[in-house]
C-alpha cells in the first residue's frame, strides 16, 4: 500500500504590504515583529484626515512627492510602545502564552495621536528598528552573502598580484614615458592639476579628502528595496549599466545633490572596484572630482561634470549664452546661485564668455537674416518705425529706432543711438541712421508711418523726399481723445460725444480712399452730426466763423480770404447714414447747441490749422501696432532697470529681433481681458508657443566654431559701420569726476 503524499506547506499570496521605505514585511510572509518584547506585528491604514495624513507621509521615507493609495498600509514595527492601546497589548500577549482565542481575531488599536517614527516626548523623528539595532530590512542575507564574495575575490586578487607588482608597476612607468596618457590632468601633482585651464582659475574653489585605506567591511552593499519581493529569491542580481539615451530624454543638463553625488564614488566609476575621493573642486558651473581606485591597477582619475571642447567647458558658456538669451543679468544669476549654493562664474569671466564667443556668432546669426530680410522686400516697400528709450527720455543713455515690415511684421533693421554721438533729438538722429543704413544696401520705401513726431516729419520732407511719410492713425487718435478728455474738464457735457468723435476719426481715416482733403471733411462733419445737421451748404458755420475771427485781438487776425477758413466743405455735403437710419436710431438723442460754449470750444479745437494738417498724414490708414509688441518684448530681454554698454545694448537689440522674427507664423489664441482706458472686456491675444530654435542654433554653431578652434572675429570689426559710426567719448556727462575720497564727502543728514 502507497504511503500517502506529503502536503506542501500552504504558501500564502497576496496580504498586506508596509509602504514605509526601506521596509519589506508582508502580512502573508510576516507574522512577528522585530522589535524587542514585542509579539505581534500589525498594519494599519493611513488616516483619512489630510493634515494627519500629510504628517504620516513625512515620516515615512519615501520619495518626494509620493501619493499614498487609498490600500496603503504601514506596519506596527514603525510605532513605538506607547502608541497602541495597553489593553490590546495585554489581551494579545495573554492569548499568545495561555491559548484560547486565534490571534488573528484580537484586533491591537493605536492611539488616535500616535505618528510613525515619532518619539511621543519630544516629537522628533525615532525609528524603534533603529534605536534596537535591529537590521532595517529581513531580505538582507542576499546583502550579505554578496559582501562575503566581494571579499573573497579581493583576497584572490591579492594573491595572484603580489608576485608581479613590480611588473605592474614598471609597465606602468613605461606608458607614461612611450606617450601622452589619455588624461593630460592625471599625470600631473595635485597642485599642477588645474593648470590646463588658467583662464578660470579665479572661479575655482576645492574639498579636499584625506587619503583612507580600504577597509572590506566598509565596502559599499547596497541592500534590497524591493517592497514585494519574494524572501525565497536570494540569489544575486547582475549589475546592470543602462546607458540613457540623452536624445530620447531631452535633457542635456539637470541639478544634482552635492552629497548624493559623492556618494556615487564608493566604487571606480572605470573598474567598479572601491576607490575614494581625493579632492573635488569647482571651475565656475563645473564640479571636478579626483578620486584613486583601490583595485589592482590602483589608476588615479579625474571626473568632470562637464565635456571640455579646446580647453573650456562646455556649461561654463552655455549657460552664459542662455542667461542673456532669456533676460537674465548676471546679478540675477548671481543671486540665484548664492541661494541654492551652487557654484558660479565670476563676473569677469561672465562677460568675457559673452564678449568673446558669444556676440560674434550672435551677430554674424543676425546681419545673414538682416540681408535676406531686405533682399525679399525688393522695392515699393513699406516700413513702420518707431524710438524706444532705455529709460525716461529727458535722462536716456540710448534710443533704439527699429523698422518693421508692415506685410510680413519682419523686424527689418535697427539702430542704437547714444547720447554724445549727434546734437540735437536722439530719437531723430537714430531714425536717421536707420533709414541711411537700408537705403545703402538697395531697400527702396515707399510708405514711412511714425507716431506724430514733427522733427521726424520734417526729417523726412527735407532728406527723404522719395518716400511718403504718413502718421499712425492709433496714435493719432489716442492723442485726440486725450486732447478731448482735457476739454471735458471744463465742459463736462462734452464727454458723452468723445468716445464717438473718436470712433468718428478711425472712420473717416479709412473710407477716405487716401484723400486727405475727403479725411479733413468727414473728420469736420462730425461738428455738424453733433449739432443734428444731417445736409449742409459750403460753409455751413460761415456766421460762427466771423464771430470767432471778429473775437480775435487785430495782430492774430488773418489777412486771407475769411470764407476759406475751415471747416469748408467742396467734396462732402451730407452725412453717411441714411434717411431711415435718422428716424430709427437718431431720434431722442442729445445734441450740442451751436450757440454754447461747449461746442464753440470743440469747434476751435477740431477745426484747428494744425489739427487738419495731421490728420491728413493718416489718410493711408496705417499704424504700428506690430511695434509695440515689439518693445514688449524688448522689455523682456532689456529691462530699463538695468544699465548697459553701447554693444550689449545693439547685441540685445539683436536677439530680441530674432525672437520676433522667429515667432511671426506661431499659434495664437484670443482671449478676454479688461481695459481699464475702455472700462469694458476687449479681445487680446497671446502666442500659445514659442519658437525658440533658433536658441539652440546660436549654441550649436558657437560649439561648432569652439570645436574647430576657429578664431571669433572681434565683436566691434562686426559693428563698426553699420551701427557703431563713430567712436564714444567716454565721459558723457560734459564733467569730470571729482577727485576727492568718497568716504569723505558729508551729506547734509
Amino acid at each position: 500500500m502507497s504511503e500517502p503524499p506529503v502536503k506542501k506547506p500552504r504558501h500564502v499570496k497576496g496580504g498586506s504590504f508596509c509602504s514605509a521605505g526601506r521596509c519589506s514585511n508582508r502580512s502573508g510572509h510576516d507574522l512577528s515583529s522585530r522589535v524587542p518584547g514585542r509579539s505581534f506585528l500589525k498594519f494599519f491604514r493611513l488616516p483619512r484626515d489630510p493634515e494627519k495624513k500629510k504628517s504620516w507621509v513625512a515620516r515615512m521615507g519615501r520619495q518626494l512627492g509620493w501619493k499614498p493609495s487609498t490600500n496603503a498600509r504601514i506596519c506596527s514595527e514603525h510605532f513605538h510602545e506607547c502608541d497602541f492601546v495597553a489593553e490590546d497589548v495585554l489581551t494579545y500577549n495573554e492569548a499568545k502564552t495561555q491559548g484560547g482565542i486565534p490571534l488573528s481575531q484580537i484586533r491591537i488599536r493605536r492611539k488616535p495621536d500616535a505618528i510613525p517614527f515619532t518619539d511621543k516626548v519630544t516629537g522628533e523623528y525615532s525609528d524603534p528598528l533603529r534605536i534596537e539595532g535591529v537590521p532595517i530590512s529581513r531580505r538582507s542575507a542576499m546583502a550579505a552573502r554578496r559582501l562575503e564574495r566581494t571579499q573573497v575575490q579581493e583576497q584572490d586578487c591579492q594573491e595572484q598580484s603580489s608576485p608581479t607588482s613590480s611588473m605592474v608597476e614598471t609597465q606602468h612607468d613605461t606608458s607614461e614615458d612611450d606617450g601622452p596618457s589619455p588624461e593630460p590632468a592625471i599625470e600631473v601633482d595635485d597642485n599642477e592639476m588645474w593648470e590646463e585651464f588658467p583662464d578660470e582659475s579665479e572661479t575655482d574653489s576645492e574639498i579636499s579628502f584625506g587619503d583612507r585605506k580600504q577597509d572590506s567591511d566598509e565596502e559599499f552593499a547596497p541592500e534590497s528595496e524591493d517592497h514585494q519581493s519574494d524572501e525565497n529569491q536570494e540569489e544575486e542580481e547582475p549589475d546592470v549599466y543602462c546607458q540613457a539615451d540623452t536624445a530620447a530624454l531631452n535633457v542635456d543638463f539637470i541639478f544634482v545633490s552635492l552629497p548624493l553625488l559623492l556618494s556615487l564614488f564608493k566604487l571606480c566609476p572605470d573598474c567598479r572596484a572601491g576607490c575614494h575621493i581625493v579632492k573635488v573642486s569647482f571651475v565656475g558651473f563645473a564640479t571636478l572630482i579626483e578620486y584613486k581606485c583601490d583595485g589592482v591597477d590602483k589608476h588615479h582619475n579625474v571626473w568632470r561634470s562637464s565635456p571640455v571642447i579646446n580647453w573650456k567647458y562646455v556649461i561654463n558658456i552655455v549657460i552664459p549664452a542662455m542667461s542673456m538669451m532669456c533676460g537674465l543679468g548676471y546679478s540675477v544669476l548671481e543671486s540665484f546661485m548664492m541661494g541654492l549654493k551652487i557654484p558660479y562664474l565670476s563676473s569677469t569671466n561672465f562677460y568675457l564668455t559673452l564678449k568673446k564667443m558669444f556676440y560674434p556668432v550672435l551677430a554674424e546669426r543676425w546681419i545673414s537674416e538682416r540681408d535676406s530680410c531686405i533682399k525679399n522686400l525688393g522695392a515699393d516697400a513699406e516700413l513702420s518705425g518707431d524710438g524706444h528709450y532705455d529709460s525716461p527720455g529727458w535722462s536716456a543713455k540710448f534710443c533704439t529706432y527699429s523698422l518693421m515690415d508692415m506685410k510680413t511684421g519682419l523686424i527689418v533693421d535697427f539702430f542704437v543711438g547714444q547720447r554724445g554721438m549727434a546734437k540735437g533729438d536722439l530719437e531723430k538722429s537714430a531714425c536717421q541712421d536707420v533709414l541711411i543704413n537700408v537705403k545703402k544696401v538697395g531697400l527702396q520705401i515707399k510708405n514711412f508711418v511714425t507716431d506724430e513726431n514733427t522733427k521726424i516729419a520734417k526729417l523726412c520732407r527735407e532728406k527723404f523726399t522719395d518716400m511718403c511719410h504718413n502718421y499712425d492713425v492709433w496714435h493719432k487718435a489716442r492723442l485726440i481723445k486725450k486732447k478731448l478728455m482735457k476739454l471735458c474738464e471744463k465742459h463736462s457735457d462734452l464727454e458723452p460725444f468723445v468716445k464717438k468723435i473718436v470712433n468718428h476719426f478711425w472712420w473717416a481715416a479709412k473710407t477716405c480712399n487716401e484723400d486727405g482733403r475727403v479725411l479733413v471733411e468727414k473728420f469736420h462733419s462730425c461738428l455738424l452730426h453733433l449739432s443734428n445737421k444731417h445736409a449742409w451748404t459750403q460753409d455751413p458755420f460761415q456766421q460762427l466763423k466771423e464771430e470767432i475771427e471778429a473775437s480775435k485781438p487785430s495782430k492774430s487776425k488773418k489777412n486771407g480770404n475769411k470764407s476759406k477758413c475751415l471747416p469748408y466743405f467742396t467734396k462732402i455735403r451730407s452725412c453717411s447714414h441714411s434717411a431711415s437710419t435718422r428716424r430709427r436710431h437718431l431720434r431722442g438723442m442729445k445734441w450740442l447747441d451751436v450757440k454754447s460754449s461747449s461746442f464753440l470750444a470743440l469747434f476751435k479745437y477740431l477745426t484747428s490749422t494744425r489739427l487738419s494738417n495731421s490728420i491728413q498724414m493718416c489718410r493711408k490708414f496705417l499704424h504700428t501696432g506690430g511695434l509695440e509688441s515689439y518693445h514688449n518684448v524688448r522689455l523682456k530681454l532689456l529691462p530699463k532697470r538695468s544699465s548697459y554698454s553701447l554693444v550689449r545694448m545693439i547685441t540685445g537689440s539683436m536677439l530680441v529681433a530674432l525672437e520676433v522674427n522667429h515667432n511671426l507664423q506661431a499659434p495664437r489664441k484670443k482671449y478676454w481681458k479688461w481695459s481699464k482706458s475702455q472700462k469694458k472686456y476687449v479681445v487680446k491675444s497671446r502666442l500659445l508657443k514659442k519658437d525658440f530654435s533658433f536658441r539652440k542654433d546660436l549654441l550649436v554653431e558657437l560649439l561648432r566654431k569652439l570645436k574647430a578652434c576657429t578664431d571669433f572675429p572681434n565683436i566691434k570689426d562686426l559693428l563698426n559701420g553699420h551701427y557703431i559710426k563713430q567712436d564714444i567719448v567716454p565721459n558723457i556727462y560734459g564733467c569730470e569726476q571729482p577727485e576727492e575720497d568718497p568716504g569723505q564727502h558729508q551729506t547734509r543728514f
